[in-house]
C-alpha cells in the first residue's frame, strides 16, 4: 500500500502540471489575447512557479527516503528519510494558495465585462466548477 501511495505521488506530480499550465495558457489566450496586462503576468508567475515547484517536488519526492525501499518498508535498517510531515505541510500549502490563485484571477476580468449580473455569475461559476 505504501509502494502504491508513493508511486501515485510521483505520477499525480508530473500529470498535474501539464494540466495546470494548460488551464494558465488558455486563460492567457482568452483574457489577454494581445496584451501583456496585469492578468498575463499574474499567469505567467504562477505558471512559472508551478513549474519550478512540481520539478522540485517531483524530485524531492522520489529522493525523500535513503535507500528508496526506506519509504514503504520502514523495516530497513540504516539510511534516512526527509521529514514527512514537512514536506506534506509545504506541498499542500503551496497546492493550495496556487490553486486559489488560479481560481481568483480570471474572476476580476470577468467581472469586468460588459454582460448582465446574471450572465456573469453563470461565467465565474463555470470557471469555478472547471477548476475543481
Amino acid at each position: 500500500c505504501a509502494q502504491t501511495i508513493f508511486f501515485g505521488g510521483l505520477i499525480y506530480n508530473s500529470a498535474i502540471l501539464p494540466v495546470k499550465a494548460a488551464i494558465l495558457i488558455e486563460w492567457m489566450r482568452i483574457f489577454s489575447p494581445r496584451a501583456r496586462n496585469p492578468f498575463w503576468w499574474i499567469c505567467q508567475i504562477i505558471l512559472w512557479v508551478n513549474v519550478l515547484y512540481y520539478i522540485a517536488a517531483t524530485i524531492v519526492e522520489a529522493r525523500q527516503c535513503s535507500p528508496q525501499e526506506k519509504v514503504w518498508n520502514p523495516l530497513v535498517q540504516g539510511g534516512y528519510c526527509l521529514d514527512t510531515r514537512t514536506v506534506e505541510l509545504t506541498s499542500s500549502s503551496i497546492n493550495v494558495v496556487s490553486d486559489l490563485i488560479i481560481l481568483l484571477a480570471p474572476q476580476h476580468v470577468i467581472w469586468r465585462l460588459q454582460i448582465s449580473k446574471a450572465k456573469k455569475l453563470g461565467v465565474a461559476l463555470i470557471f469555478a466548477v472547471g477548476l475543481l
